[in-house]
């Protein structure tokens, strides 16, 4: 009988402690980084750049370079680069991918040639047909934001880009 009416006590006084008064409000906090959308929903530099890659560019049938305008020196500095390849059922891969036979890229710039990304194709097998490319660039900071998943697709991507 002790035990239940101290457990009423306790709750009762836990009722009345939590029922005072809220103290005036605090100074602003600091406004916090930008989300992938930028502030007041603007475009937070995600850039794209398309292009067609034909079987004629492949240096020994497993390898090519092209240019990239959005390839800057800002962003080979301090972005990110993605590179997606459009498959025959006209999904956007990003490379690597278990879905396609590109096994890897690589991007630079310099002042002389601007951005170029160079693409890596099954040295196994050789290209035989032409491929679109979208190349994709942003900062560092709002490919941070990014979840794993939101990269596997360019559809994927740029879903997670207007959230």
């Amino acid at each position: 009988m002790k035990r239940i009416a101290f457990a009423l006590v306790a709750a009762a006084t836990l009722m009345f402690a939590g029922c005072a008064k809220e103290g005036p409000a605090g100074p602003a906090g600091s406004d916090g980084a930008d989300g992938i959308n930028g502030q007041d929903g603007a475009d937070a530099g995600f850039e794209l750049y398309e292009t067609t890659v034909v079987v004629a560019d492949w240096q020994g049938g497993v390898y090519t370079e092209f240019p990239a305008p959005n390839v800057t020196e800002s962003i080979y500095n301090q972005g990110m680069v993605m590179v997606y390849i459009q498959d025959e059922f006209g999904y956007w891969n990003q490379i690597p991918s278990a879905w396609t036979d590109f096994v890897g890229f690589a991007f630079f710039w310099t002042a002389d040639t601007g951005g170029i990304v160079g693409l890596d194709y099954d040295p196994t097998l050789t290209v035989d047909t032409d491929f679109n490319v979208r190349v994709v660039t942003m900062e560092l900071r709002d490919y941070e934001l990014l979840d794993e998943e939101d990269l596997v697709t360019f559809e994927a991507l740029t879903e997670a880009l207007a959230k």
